[in-house]
């Protein structure tokens, strides 16, 4: 009879095996979200080679991006940020210009306010036929 009760309900013994087989799932789920959580959604060695060798200026954006916000293990610093925003817009990025033109406008990215500058960037940006919305054209137009 207990071995009827037993294959139904299982042993306690199996009780035993199927808990510490639930714990040791959740446990590696939790790692492996943590792991996943610390990888770069970039490989950052090829992202690196086409901004520098290649020089393209997407490239240069994104290296921009990933310092700005910081990704995986790169955290974010905004000098870098800054350097390679510039080389992009530089490179005729049209994003690259707006980021800068919202940095000096805002005082973001530790630079400091520059009207200026900040025209300057939004202006370039609409030579080349980025479409700025109302509040940038107002901006530029005092």
């Amino acid at each position: 009879m207990f071995g009827l009760f037993n294959k139904l309900f299982g042993s306690e013994e199996n009780e035993t095996k199927r808990t510490q087989k639930k714990i040791h799932d959740i446990v590696t789920s939790i790692e492996n979200e943590r792991k996943s959580k610390s990888k770069s959604r970039w490989d950052f060695d090829d992202v690196y080679r086409r901004a520098t060798e290649e020089q393209e200026p997407t490239y240069k954006f994104l290296l921009g991006q990933i310092y700005y916000y910081g990704d995986g293990d790169i955290k974010p610093d905004y000098e870098k940020s800054i350097y390679w925003y510039t080389e992009a817009a530089l490179s005729g990025d049209l994003p690259a210009m707006v980021h800068l033109g919202c940095f000096y406008r805002e005082g973001d990215c530790g630079v400091e306010i520059d009207i200026e500058k900040a025209k300057y960037w939004f202006r370039e940006a609409k030579k080349g036929g980025y479409n700025l919305n109302k509040d940038i054209l107002e901006f530029i137009s005092n």
